[in-house]
């Protein structure tokens, strides 16, 4: 689990990348999101998905289910 300065870090790349990219639909910045390719997973710091490619539930929001 991330400590102080690192999750300081953390958050503050997120915010700086949804300051520009979510506000203009680009992409999302997700901190410590699961992600899983081919069955192995990976928990990086931050993951980055383009817009197209986050599921939305019919009411606009972000699904809970897996990113493609």
């Amino acid at each position: 689990m991330p400590q102080g300065e690192h999750n300081l870090l953390q958050t503050t790349l997120c915010k700086i990348i949804n300051g520009v990219a979510k506000k203009q639909n680009i992409a999302i910045a997700f901190p410590e999101l699961r992600c899983t390719f081919g069955g192995n997973s990976i928990v990086p710091d931050v993951a980055v998905f383009n817009w197209e490619r986050i599921p939305l539930r019919s009411s606009g929001r972000i699904a809970n289910t897996n990113f493609l």
